[in-house]
């Protein structure tokens, strides 16, 4: 595998894209072997430290302080989630290991009936649903993306493993490390409001699309929610993927090379073979989303998210990037200007 930086073609295709009306305001940014080589946005007001929404991307950050725990010793995949979170052994919710919710394989994808939206922000609110939650499929069996519960179930297993808020983990081991701490949210604060690049809302979207529900309610915004409300710069999520191969970044590196590798084994069962569908997040590690080759599908691994933001490491190349936007595509999750990126930096398309 090799990668063209072509920094100056990269710009281009991003003015190209904005001029032309397809995007409206985007970041890319990339790490090489440690370095920062690419830090590059557009749009009317959008600076590096621009927020955006990056919905599932924000699984990903979740997935690597999830395996920092376990390096530490403090989380076993393979344990049961009621050793840390005694209260979720309820209506059989026993049998669920930690592994299943992280390779969305718990069974539990379905949202509870919420009184409000501004439930979605209160973290004890939501963390009470998940325990009195009964099973949509028996744990351990298909894939089923559980595209919202995830950043609940993971999140609070995190809390309970670690002995302190989600929030206060991800500060403590990956966004105060790495510097990063005013450029990646789960929640954000009255400074952070200032810089947010919300979605563009067209003719194909309105206010009940859970992508506005997200990213357009402050009770929401400011909440934390692991799998759906972050809102990040790319060089944050960049740098993130970037401590995870070579010597790190800054001389961090979060995880070791023994856990990429037990984190990108492909989890999915083999009763469950992939399906042909782009839309379908399907193939699944601990958390991360595979997107290498069949021989190796974590050569390439990261998440992407609702609106087509992205973030993602190549260890083999010692690359993290990622990815923001701010516009609603119908053609999600085949996004053009993402792809016409990927074919100028020559790594594979993801549709994710």
């Amino acid at each position: 595998m090799q990668i063209n930086i072509d920094v100056e073609k990269l710009q281009n295709l991003l003015n190209e894209a904005v001029a032309a009306g397809e995007e409206a305001d985007c970041q890319l940014a990339i790490y090489k072997s440690g370095k920062l080589v690419a830090d590059l946005c557009v749009g009317e007001k959008t600076q590096s430290n621009t927020l955006f929404p990056i919905f599932s991307v924000g699984k990903g950050v979740t997935s690597t302080l999830a395996l920092m725990l376990y390096e530490d010793g403090l989380l076993d995949f393979d344990a049961p989630v009621a050793e840390y979170w005694r209260e979720f052994a309820r209506h059989g919710k026993e049998k669920v290991k930690v592994w299943h919710i992280f390779s969305h394989r718990a069974g539990l994808w379905e949202m509870p009936l919420l009184k409000s939206y501004e439930e979605l922000g209160d973290w004890q609110a939501m963390i009470k649903y998940m325990e009195d939650a009964v099973f949509q499929a028996e744990p351990g069996g298909k894939c089923r993306y559980h595209g919202f519960t995830f950043g609940w179930l993971a999140g609070e297993v995190i809390a309970r493993a670690g002995k302190k808020s989600f929030n206060e983990l991800l500060r403590e081991k990956i966004t105060e490390p790495l510097q990063i701490s005013r450029e990646l949210f789960f929640g954000t604060d009255a400074e952070a409001e200032t810089r947010l690049a919300l979605p563009v809302v067209s003719r194909f979207a309105d206010f009940t699309d859970s992508r506005n529900i997200f990213s357009n309610n402050l009770a929401v915004r400011s909440g934390c929610i692991p799998s759906a409300n972050g809102f990040a710069s790319a060089r944050a999520i960049a740098k993130v993927y970037a401590a995870l191969s070579g010597n790190g970044v800054d001389g961090i590196r979060l995880l070791k090379d023994e856990t990429i590798k037990y984190a990108t084994q492909s989890r999915r069962a083999d009763f469950d073979p992939l399906p042909n569908d782009l839309g379908a997040w399907a193939h699944f590690g601990l958390g991360y989303a595979l997107a290498g080759f069949p021989e190796n599908p974590g050569a390439i691994f990261g998440h992407g998210g609702a609106m087509g933001s992205e973030g993602l490491a190549i260890p083999e190349l010692e690359v993290g990037m990622s990815f923001t936007k701010n516009k609603f595509n119908t053609t999600h999750p085949i996004h053009p200007l993402r792809n016409r990126i990927s074919e100028a930096l020559n790594i594979k398309i993801r549709n994710w």
